[in-house]
């Protein structure tokens, strides 16, 4: 890729976008873009609307007479507004990603129908239907991989303002993909008398707390669902005032009421979402089916790296500027990229590098710069992997010796293994070595050898793999465990018949001693006869077996620190 390289991209324009449908622009051999396509979803029909109203005000007087509760009547129109929203959603733990939502829609201020829409800042950004409804909250959808997020718990809805739950609706399906369903939610009644509804839901991760308990600002309600009337996974956010009064919590120049946000952010929140790096593209599914990311950190050289950038509210002609670091800090390539259309409430770009034979080994980095905020990814670059190792194990086998065990998917100039082995886990020798049997091959090949000489203890193993030009690399360690029996066991006769079974024991070390379970077990595993035995220095157990069934029987001995099995035939 040419350094400075200017990309500038003109592409049709679009309706403002919600759903899970991707639309896909392959402009280049190199690049693309996609967005998501619009879809409206009626959140909550009328009837629906009117029995949660219903619901809310029964629960209200309910807990008002039990005394969990105060009534709260409307506050005077000049009176401060005591309410300061945070946020309403966050990263689970452990998420890296710069963000993870968009908004699709805001409250629609104007009634007539259809096709009226008038927002906070005098624009569309909203939408009503035919059949009478007004977009009455605000959509906050998940991006990229909405369902994928979904499944994994990765992005969280909390309180946006303290208050009191006074209504929880959970269990209802929660991967819709159209207009019908009931949503799970929770309602929260602030100080002041005003209600938050937090709608869609995941079924079964609604907070713990029930109603007539408190939520502190930021606490967990729930997970970003798709249930109810949905097409994605989205939360929507419905306020109202103490009267019950449909509340638009944004202020703009179509909304001179006060913001109810601690801090409103743009009407055109630009942001980079998430940079990712692939091997192979993304898949994007039809609704409900979870995304396939098909990320990946580490790549060698001769490889193509398909680098994403995911962003929301990205706007005519802003610009985001790529670039790539190699190791070392320098430049590989850079590019930019200016959106020359209205709006896209989601969107994402990718591009491509192959890397060369002689690409440096070590730490890239895929950085964007993008309304003056720089973020960054990186990835690996490597030699390529001589062999691929698909397992290599250790197990103690029962003449006592050590089996290593290894399979390799493939090989390139594979010359030879060096088997080595350390008492300490730090302290390596060679104890013996392995020719490769594939030297370069794609066929899986099959290594095995045995270590006679076990020492007390751990046993620590792995491979030295040995390339022709004499690189190496090492294998994982795996290790066997081996102690010298304290002491010696015989029973006989056997096989036993109508008489005794004699067990003679002799402890050859003072850590045998002690007190030791015997048991006779049958074929089924059931323990049909069972002695306690103090053994010092030698003992002898007699054990009755005229009334035993003939089959195969197993003695089990043991001290609480270890135990012994034989296998009895009567």
């Amino acid at each position: 890729m040419k350094n400075n390289l200017l990309l500038v991209l003109l592409l049709g324009a679009s309706t403002a976008v919600f759903s899970q449908k991707i639309v896909d622009k392959k402009l280049t051999g190199n690049s693309g873009f996609g967005y998501l396509e619009s879809s409206k979803t009626e959140c909550i029909n009328a009837e629906q609307r009117a029995t949660i109203q219903v619901q809310l005000r029964r629960s209200i007087d309910s807990l008002i007479a039990l005394g969990k509760l105060t009534r709260i009547t409307r506050t005077p129109d000049n009176a401060p507004l005591i309410i300061a929203m945070n946020w309403p959603l966050r990263k689970k733990t452990g998420i890296t990603d710069p963000d993870n939502h968009g908004i699709s829609n805001f409250v629609d201020r104007d009634p007539a129908f259809p096709d009226h829409i008038l927002d906070y800042e005098c624009g569309t950004r909203s939408y009503d239907l035919a059949s009478g409804y007004n977009h009455q909250g605000t959509d906050f959808f998940t991006w990229p991989y909405g369902f994928y997020k979904m499944d994994n718990n990765e992005v969280e809805i909390v309180a946006a303002e303290a208050g009191t739950i006074i209504f929880k609706s959970d269990g209802n399906f929660d991967k819709n993909c159209g207009f019908s369903g009931t949503w799970n939610a929770v309602y929260v009644q602030h100080a002041d008398g005003s209600v938050a509804w937090y709608g869609h839901m995941k079924s079964g991760s609604l907070t713990s707390k029930t109603v007539a308990m408190t939520v502190a600002k930021g606490e967990y309600l729930g997970q970003v669902g798709s249930s109810g009337n949905s097409t994605a996974p989205h939360l929507h956010l419905e306020l109202y005032d103490a009267s019950s009064t449909l509340v638009d919590p944004w202020n703009g120049a179509c909304n001179s009421s006060p913001s109810w946000w601690a801090s409103q952010r743009p009407y055109y929140d630009s942001k980079v979402n998430k940079l990712s790096t692939h091997l192979i593209h993304p898949v994007f599914p039809a609704c409900p089916a979870t995304e396939t990311p098909n990320e990946t950190s580490s790549f060698t050289r001769g490889q193509t790296v398909i680098l994403y950038t995911f962003l929301h509210d990205e706007t005519d002609g802003k610009s985001h500027v790529h670039t790539i670091l190699k190791p070392d800090g320098s430049t590989y390539g850079s590019w930019m990229i200016t959106f020359s259309l209205p709006h896209y409430e989601a969107s994402y770009w990718w591009n491509t590098i192959t890397l060369l034979s002689t690409a440096p080994l070590g730490t890239w980095k895929h950085q964007v710069v993008y309304e003056g905020v720089t973020t960054e990814i990186a990835f690996e670059v490597s030699r390529i992997v001589p062999v691929e190792l698909a397992d290599f194990r250790a197990k103690l086998t029962a003449d006592k010796r050590a089996a290593l065990i290894w399979e390799t998917k493939s090989e390139i100039n594979n010359a030879y293994f060096n088997v080595q082995k350390s008492a300490d886990g730090a302290n390596w020798k060679t104890f013996t070595k392995t020719k490769a049997t594939g030297g370069t091959t794609a066929t899986p090949q099959y290594y095995s050898v045995f270590d006679d000489h076990l020492t007390e203890g751990m046993n620590y193993y792995r491979l030295e793999q040995v390339d022709l030009d004499g690189t190496t690399e090492f294998s994982k360690v795996v290790s066997v465990v081996w102690h010298r029996q304290p002491f010696k066991v015989r029973m006989y006769p056997n096989p036993v018949g109508d008489g005794y079974l004699t067990i003679d024991f002799e402890s050859l070390e003072p850590s045998a001693n002690g007190t030791w379970s015997v048991e006779l077990i049958d074929a089924t595993g059931r323990i049909v006869e069972r002695k306690n035995a103090v053994f010092e220095t030698m003992h002898k157990v007699l054990i009755r077996t005229e009334s035993l069934p003939s089959g195969v029987y197993m003695v089990r001995m043991s001290n609480g620190q270890g135990q012994f099995l034989q296998k009895i035939i009567k």
